[in-house]
């Protein structure tokens, strides 16, 4: 009968679909796993815990695990990272998961004047030696001033909160410096990056953290088994992900700078928001920075004050000043921010001393 071959023909399609289904997810997942392939970001994604899997091995000593920032500085570690065409350098994280060569006390020395920084990668000092860190030259030129870097790479503005309440507030800095750097901004979009992440969104003007506590490697392994990766991958290759809460980037990014702005003055410290364009592959933030209108923004709010480097890179760069090591700063940039930071820094009085009531 005609309708049972066409019966036939449909089940035959229908299993050669599946078939094909199957051998697409087996080669994505195995290309995941083997290390070939690597998915953006993608809202609510749990990526494959080939990253998540070294931290919790120890393959990256360098990282681990945050359960309230996704993951941290690992204390105590002095690694010589490499980066595909770059030297080895030297990176020490003391055991408060800072950048520095050294310990720090709870409070600063008397008569020192106490600078924390938060932020990414750029703020880190990624790629380069620990002393050629824009933060640690800059300590170097200042008399009296301690500089804490707590920048973590691939950390976006909502991490650098997290981060500047957990441990940089408990310093009692007289100043907190945050580095902004555009690509933060779609990075406050998602809950994931490097790893699985906490994120803040807004409802009705007000900050809310979701995703937290981060769940543990070994828990998103067990998630990350019964996703569909293909389906991931498609989402990727059609851009969908790209645009996903777009919108939100500006006014969020401004919220969390207000925040860290806000918390720091409670805390008796004064804010600065240092722009931190990178060069290739972010030329765009010399030339056509389409993030200047949150740093703008964020510039006007109350208690923040600014440090544009922008005019001083571009201008080295047009000079024919090398700035880039292979995808982050090079030691002459690290230079160039360094001194621009030295400047600004002279130039913060520092706050005025509460003054408290006296009883008659």
């Amino acid at each position: 009968m005609a309708w049972r071959g066409f019966m036939v023909a449909g089940a035959r399609g229908a299993a050669g679909l599946c078939l094909a289904a199957a051998l697409f997810e087996g080669t994505v997942r195995a290309a995941l796993a083997g290390g070939l392939l690597h998915l953006p970001v993608l809202g609510d994604a749990v990526r494959p815990a080939v990253l998540l899997g070294q931290i919790a091995e120890g393959a990256t000593p360098e990282k681990m695990w945050s359960a309230t920032r996704g993951w941290a500085n690992a204390p105590g570690t002095r690694t010589r990272p490499w980066t595909i065409g770059g030297p080895l350098r030297t990176e020490t994280v003391n055991a408060i998961g800072a950048r520095r060569i050294g310990e720090v006390s709870a409070t600063a020395p008397s008569g020192t004047r106490r600078v924390v920084a938060v932020g990414d990668s750029f703020t880190f000092g990624a790629e380069v030696n620990d002393e050629d860190v824009w933060l640690s030259a800059a300590e170097r030129a200042l008399p009296a001033t301690e500089i804490v870097n707590l920048g973590v790479n691939g950390y976006g503005q909502d991490q650098a909160l997290l981060t500047l309440r957990e441990v940089g507030l408990g310093l009692h800095p007289d100043v907190v410096v945050v580095g902004f750097v555009g690509d933060d901004l779609e990075r406050n979009l998602f809950d994931f990056h490097f790893a699985r992440k906490p994120r803040f969104v807004l409802r009705a003007g007000a900050l809310a953290l979701t995703g937290a506590p981060v769940p543990s490697p070994d828990e998103l392994r067990r998630l990350d088994h019964s996703r569909v990766r293909s389906l991931d991958l498609l989402a990727v290759a059609t851009g969908k992900w790209a645009v996903r809460g777009w919108a939100e980037a500006t006014p969020l990014a401004v919220a969390l700078i207000s925040a860290m702005a806000s918390e720091s003055r409670t805390s008796g410290a004064q804010l600065l928001l240092v722009h931190l364009p990178g060069t290739l592959p972010y030329v765009r933030d010399l030339d056509a920075d389409f993030h200047a209108p949150a740093f703008d923004e964020a510039c006007a709010l109350d208690g923040v004050r600014c440090l544009d480097l922008r005019p001083v890179l571009r201008d080295a760069r047009d000079r024919g000043v090398d700035l880039l090591e292979v995808t982050h700063w090079s030691p002459e940039a690290h230079a160039i921010a360094a001194a621009e930071l030295v400047k600004a820094l002279q130039a913060m009085e520092p706050p005025a001393a509460p003054v408290s009531a006296s009883g008659p």
